[in-house]
């Protein structure tokens, strides 16, 4: 269980229309969480977390590896989710929203390849806007928008479906549901290029990096999930982006930001076969009519129709942005906007994206929409839009904010690549990748050596053919590889370090081919801890370390004869030869029967100036052998103990 301050969190979060959820910090890994289980071959993690009182609950994952054989299970309260090796991105994982306090995770592999597992939560995202049927908006936020009032605005929400045309049937494709971080719910428009050439950019708001206009955090892109074909008919009620069962795809960068409008490019191609791009016209033509598709409380596509001719108009510093706003004004005759339209396209009356939505009225409804159409209609004049859309047309060129993280990349070097001058071009249905393309880029990673122990240096190699530019990620924390989100060339390399521990090194590489979107690769590289040191020098009146065999010249086994070894065989040769003496051995105690008690070896006392004798007598003519004996025999002692001290304690 997860403790965290919600209802702090809660009211710091509620007046932003796009956010639906709020993080909290938590650590937890497959290394260190939860409990494993092997079975039949077949190792089983499983790990739970609570946030009590959340209405929603996620959770976001790096330095993630998955074998082929692994597959992670994560259940809410309503339904589950799956996900394999394929489904990681960067070596990152964005799980899906569940209903609930609640997540259950059970991740599945082959025994065999359980070491190869990796995946370390380090957030998680807790939700307290309602997030479709049977889920309910957390009691603090409810009593905030209570506190506002109630006026039905919901009941004129309509249905794309109920309003379908031969226009906007490729608009409604190329319309899809953006979350953030899993903590921003936005819509967005895949939007064609002049060259048409299949690269998926989407044109969504940047308030949707943060939740604030001005956004602030560029490299949020990596964390966007977009969620496709988000249809429900016309009669039924609305579906949930967050119900499970729509087509969806994580990763993106940021290309542009000017003013409020981002332009990301997804990456990789959209997973749909049905998608569309749509049209766009940058021309600053009048707009008259048009309207809006859009996933207002993350719910199905919905669709608001425009009355009059749009209102161009400038506003300074809103909401303190720092920037001069281009907007185009709109009163609705039909439908309405809520929370989670924003960066829904403008579409003029010829089903060209003029626009991205910025703002919408502030509502005091406690549904979040915005006012119903209210008769009798009236052009919008600077007071009574119902919404305002960063202009496409006042931002094409434009380098004039100064707060973009994009510097001189505008919306026409992107889109008009080639410098034509065109600046408005019909959409287009996705397209099968070109024959005679270059193929994709097959990115791989390799370590120099590739054994590596902590503190060690070694090489980190990457290649990719085919790839334009490449962008790092995971490696050690602290190391050069996946400190930054910037792109590198498509091959390279660099020297790293670090202490034990298992560390993946990803690799995303656009392909030189617009049309191919990316392909990304990951490989773990284990670095084992450090031997332990050799001892060192003893200190003085220590005990010397033993000497190893080599060291002394002795030792079991094989190998030559040592001077030691030698000595002591002369010795008994010696002995040997003595004992066999023709004239035997007379042994001559000179003990008393009080001294019989003493071990073999000791002598006796002798007086002082005499020297010490054995307690036996050999015959005449040996004692010079006997002597030399003797010397030898003390030197073998001294040597033995010397050699031989280290040991002389044991027992």
């Amino acid at each position: 269980m997860v403790r965290a301050d919600l209802g702090a969190l809660i009211r710091a979060a509620a007046d932003s229309p796009t956010q639906f959820a709020v993080p909290v910090p938590h650590a937890a890994s497959t290394a260190t969480s939860g409990s494993w289980s092997i079975a039949d071959g077949e190792a089983t993690w499983r790990y739970s977390v609570q946030v009590p009182t959340a209405v929603s609950l996620s959770f976001h994952a790096v330095a993630a590896s998955l074998p082929e054989s692994a597959t992670l299970l994560v259940t809410g309260s309503q339904a589950s989710s799956s996900y394999r090796a394929a489904d990681l991105h960067g070596g990152e994982l964005w799980s899906r929203i569940h209903a609930g306090d609640t997540l259950e995770l059970t991740l599945t592999v082959s025994a065999a390849e359980r070491d190869q597992v990796s995946m370390q939560i380090v957030s998680l995202q807790a939700g307290y806007r309602a997030i479709g049927a049977g889920v309910d908006d957390h009691p603090i936020y409810k009593s905030l928008q209570s506190a506002a009032g109630e006026t039905d605005a919901a009941s004129c929400v309509t249905n794309y479906e109920c309003k379908v045309t031969a226009g906007n049937t490729a608009t409604s494709s190329a319309t899809l549901a953006l979350v953030v971080e899993n903590l921003y719910q936005c819509t967005g428009t895949l939007i064609n290029d002049v060259q048409g050439d299949n690269t998926p950019y989407v044109l969504t708001a940047r308030h949707c990096e943060t939740g604030q206009l001005g956004g602030g955090n560029p490299g949020a892109a990596a964390g966007v999930t977009v969620y496709w074909n988000a249809i429900s008919a016309c009669g039924a009620a609305l579906g949930s982006i967050y119900g499970g069962g729509l087509p969806s795809q994580t990763g993106a960068r940021t290309v542009v930001e000017q003013q409020d409008a981002w332009l990301i490019q997804l990456d990789m191609n959209p997973v749909v076969a049905d998608a569309q791009f749509a049209g766009f016209d940058a021309t600053g033509a009048a707009v008259q009519g048009g309207y809006t598709i859009h996933n207002a409380q993350g719910h199905y596509q919905q669709i608001v129709g425009w009355y009059a001719t749009a209102l161009a108009w400038q506003k300074s510093d809103d909401l303190g942005t720092g920037y001069v706003s281009n907007f185009l004004q709109t009163v609705n005759q039909s439908g309405n906007i809520g929370p989670g339209a924003s960066g829904g396209g403008l579409f003029d009356s010829h089903d060209h994206v003029v626009g991205s939505l910025s703002l919408g009225r502030k509502s005091t409804d406690a549904s979040g929409y915005g006012a119903c159409p209210v008769a009798p209609l009236s052009a919008p004049n600077g007071s009574n839009g119902a919404a305002d859309f960063t202009s496409l047309a006042a931002v094409w060129s434009s380098t004039a904010d100064r707060t973009s993280s994009t510097g001189g990349v505008t919306l026409q070097s992107v889109l008009d690549p080639a410098g034509t001058g065109v600046r408005a071009v019909p959409g287009m249905p996705l397209l099968a990748a070109a024959s005679g393309a270059a193929s994709a880029p097959a990115p791989m990673i390799a370590f120099n050596p590739g054994r590596v122990t902590a503190g060690q240096s070694f090489t980190v190699t990457w290649t990719a053919s085919s790839a334009a530019s490449c962008t790092l990620t995971g490696g050690i924390p602290g190391g050069t590889w996946g400190g930054s989100t910037q792109s590198v060339q498509s091959s390279g390399s660099l020297t790293e370090s670090g202490p034990a521990g298992s560390y993946t090194f990803g690799l995303v590489c656009q392909s030189a081919t617009p049309n191919s979107g990316a392909v990304a690769t990951q490989k773990t590289l284990t670095i084992a801890a450090a031997p332990s040191s050799p001892a060192s020098s003893p200190a003085p009146g220590s005990e010397p370390a033993a000497q190893s065999d080599t060291a002394s010249g002795s030792g079991g086994g094989g190998g030559a004869m040592g001077v030691l070894e030698a000595a002591v065989l002369a010795v008994l040769l010696a002995l040997r030869h003595i004992r066999k003496s023709r004239t035997p051995l007379k042994l001559r105690s000179t003990r008393t029967p009080l001294d019989r008690g003493r071990r073999l070896g000791q002598h006796e006392n002798a007086p002082r100036g005499r020297a010490r004798e054995p307690f036996w007598s050999v015959p005449a003519g040996q004692h010079g052998l006997l002597q030399q004996l003797r010397v030898l025999a003390r030197k073998c002692r001294e040597i033995a103990r010397a050699v031989f001290h280290p040991f002389g304690n044991q027992r």
